[in-house]
Parts: structure tokens; C-alpha cells; sequence
């Protein structure tokens, strides 16, 4: 929706908002089908309003609010990056076995469209971030590299 549109009628934003919603549950699904059981907190509210907003001034602070939380996350990222986080904090990476070693080898285990853990990017609906996904993906591959020569070291 660009700015100078009109929003869309009560019916059709319902509509829209009901889809949103079966995707994001057919996503999770997909999700706890791929990637386990592991449970994520989702918290949905409404308010109801009855003094005399416009519907503009309404999407107008819903876009401020947006803007703000957009911010919270970029800065709560960015300091999720800088910080070392603890060894029981790291996120555990995953592993697939090997034929003929019974050895894990470690997986990527994040988005390589956006570069969040969680999802895969098929079913990405997230901003693109390659940025993110160079410096995760240069991790696993010295992850990998370190898993490699331990195994070479292993069958010497």
C-alpha cells in the first residue's frame, strides 16, 4: 500500500488480516514439522476505541508505532551481535549424522534470506538481509572447517 492510497474497507482489512493469519499458522506449522517442538510465545491483543478517531489518524499512529518498534528490534539486534553471549545463551547448532563416521556435521541452522534462526528461506516472508546472512554464513563455514579437520584428525 503506498501512502497517498486509500486504506482499505472494514471487510476487505479483515479479509486481509484473517489470510495473514492462516499463513503465519501454516508457517509455524511447517515449522514445528522441520525444525522440532520448540514452543514460541505469541502475544495478540485488540483494543477497542470509542472515542472519535479517523480511521487515518489511526493507521497514522499505527504506523509511528510500527516505526518505533521497528527501531527496538534493529537496536536489540545489533546488540545481540556485538554481545558474547553465554554458552547455555548460544543457540545449539544443528546436526545430521554421517553415513560411515555415526559423527553430527553441523548444519547451518538459520534463514539464508534474512539470516534469523528458526526458519528456512522458502518459507521467509522477512525483509532481505544480506548483510546478516554473509556474516552467519562465513561462521558456519569456519564451523565447518573447524568439524572437517577434526575428522581428518580423528581418522589419522
Amino acid at each position: 500500500m503506498r501512502p497517498g492510497d486509500n486504506p482499505p474497507a472494514f471487510a476487505e482489512f479483515l479479509l486481509l488480516l484473517r489470510t495473514e493469519e492462516d499463513r503465519q499458522q501454516a508457517k509455524e506449522s511447517l515449522m514445528k514439522k522441520h525444525m522440532g517442538t520448540k514452543q514460541h510465545a505469541h502475544l495478540h491483543s485488540q483494543q477497542a476505541c470509542s472515542c472519535d478517531h479517523s480511521e487515518s489518524n489511526a493507521i497514522s499512529e499505527m504506523k509511528e508505532q510500527l516505526e518505533k518498534l521497528q527501531k527496538q528490534m534493529s537496536l536489540l539486534l545489533s546488540r545481540q551481535q556485538h554481545d558474547t553471549p553465554s554458552k547455555s545463551q548460544q543457540p545449539r547448532p544443528q546436526k545430521v549424522t554421517t553415513e560411515n563416521s555415526g559423527v553430527s556435521k553441523p548444519r547451518p541452522g538459520f534463514c539464508f534470506k534474512c539470516g534469523e534462526d528458526g526458519h528456512i528461506a522458502p518459507t521467509c516472508s522477512n525483509k532481505a538481509n544480506p548483510a546478516l546472512v554473509q556474516r552467519k554464513t562465513k561462521a558456519f563455514e569456519q564451523r565447518l572447517q573447524r568439524w572437517d579437520h577434526n575428522q581428518s584428525q580423528q581418522s589419522n
